[in-house]
């Protein structure tokens, strides 16, 4: 069977409908706003997923068979596009218009313009080229989901002539569950053993998050010079410079896994005592999507996070103890 046909993350196949999700990469944006909210018990809805990679190998007559009635589960109903473009995003919008299918593009970040220091690994993958192949499949499909009200406001700003909605499907509840494996919880145990008298905080984010970072970088250098047995680690990105420096026998650096099922355990088996979570204030930030936070809380790690949307929309009542403002880290 073509390589388009294999086995995707998807939920049971008892269902009665089905949503299609074309998805950059099986990553966050795809469980938190897809997996996760329809394993959680949405009656009568079986979601099926195919990345933009196995849509690319994917031909027509296959993916039409693909979206039909088969093995996977009940034909499928609702298409929706999460950062999927150019030509095979086309392809696929004029196979849904052929065979009736609704069609929808998902944003969970705000792509089209990115601030300069996001890094260069970012800006390159979502450059000018990106945002105007962008541009094209929204109008054509004319219809937005958005993961937050602040993105949906300024989707709604950029798009005035499209339909334009906040998805109601964002998963703000633990995931994967309360229940790791058994495996996890032993690493954690022996980790936390290991470190019984080093209370550990951390943090968790590609590179393109060492702006946001440097937000708190002094605060927890004066943390650790006032507290000699708090240690400090970063998965995903380099511990800053200055804390590397003036204690690197208590920082520590973990590399990040594209697996995100692997990432999560490997985010729970850490231990920390609390996840750090912040954000510089700009638009780019305030369209995000609280990601961060559902990991954190998904893998049992308390969460201190910057007081701006996202974060704001979700725990500004619920939890404002736990938001923090700009000048507040320390």
């Amino acid at each position: 069977m073509a390589r388009c046909l294999e086995t995707m993350p998807g939920t049971p196949a008892l269902k009665t409908k089905a949503i299609a999700v074309f998805t950059e990469h099986f990553n966050a944006t795809y469980y938190i706003n897809f997996l996760a909210p329809l394993s959680f018990g949405t009656p009568g809805v079986h979601l099926r997923g195919m990345s933009a990679e196995q849509l690319a190998a994917c031909a027509d007559a296959e993916l039409r068979a693909w979206l039909a009635a088969s093995s996977a589960g009940p034909a499928v109903q609702s298409v929706i596009l999460s950062r999927v473009i150019g030509p095979h995003a086309h392809r696929l919008v004029s196979i849904c218009e052929d065979l009736g299918l609704s069609v929808h593009f998902h944003l969970d970040d705000w792509l089209i313009e990115l601030p300069v220091d996001l890094g260069s690994a970012y800006t390159h993958r979502y450059d000018q080229i990106y945002a105007g192949q962008l541009e094209l499949i929204v109008n054509r499909v004319g219809h937005l989901l958005c993961s937050s009200a602040s993105l949906c406001h300024q989707a709604q700003a950029h798009f005035p002539t499209l339909r334009v909605n906040q998805s109601t499907g964002v998963c703000y509840t633990p995931y994967p569950g309360a229940k790791p494996a058994l495996k996890a919880r032993a690493a954690r145990i022996g980790r936390r053993l290991l470190k019984l008298n080093q209370p550990t905080i951390g943090y968790a984010g590609s590179r393109s998050h060492a702006r946001d970072i440097a937000l708190l970088t002094p605060a927890l250098d004066q943390l650790m010079h006032e507290n000699p047995e708090l240690r400090f680690e970063c998965f995903g990105l380099p511990v800053p410079e200055l804390l590397a420096r003036h204690w690197h026998q208590r920082v520590a650096s973990f590399g990040y896994t594209a697996d995100y099922p692997s990432y999560l355990q490997a985010l729970y088996e850490t231990g920390w005592l609390l996840g750090l979570a912040p954000l510089v204030d700009d638009l780019f930030n305030r369209c995000k999507t609280p990601t961060k936070l559902v990991e954190y809380t998904a893998c049992g790690i308390p969460a201190l996070c910057s007081d701006i949307a996202p974060y704001r929309e979700v725990l500004g009542d619920a939890a404002p103890a736990a938001l923090v403002a700009a000048e507040g880290w320390y």
